[in-house]
């Protein structure tokens, strides 16, 4: 599954890194990742942030690279926190 996943992640396939794409993004994003983790994935997440118009950093003390399973409770929190701000932005839009 994981070589299957080469175009994708190396490659860019969708296209998402080519200027401006991640610029017209919508929606709010949050950007996790465990203290822990190697530094690239820090420097990863905040060119990221500088890209996406309302992107928010989260770092989880204490974990790394799978802090979703590591720190699950910290990481359900984060997209918890995610899914309201989104929830208010569609209230405030008048959406249903």
């Amino acid at each position: 599954m994981v070589p299957a996943q080469t175009p994708a992640i190396f490659d860019d396939n969708a296209g998402l890194l080519r200027p401006g794409a991640a610029e017209r993004a919508d929606m709010p994003v949050t950007l996790i990742r465990g203290a822990q983790s190697l530094e690239v994935t820090r420097q990863i997440n905040h060119a990221l942030a500088q890209r996406l118009p309302d992107a928010h950093e989260v770092t989880i003390g204490g974990a790394g690279h799978m802090s979703p399973v590591t720190h699950a409770s910290e990481t359900a929190e984060a997209i918890r926190s995610l899914v309201e701000k989104a929830e208010e932005r569609v209230n405030l839009r008048g959406c249903h």
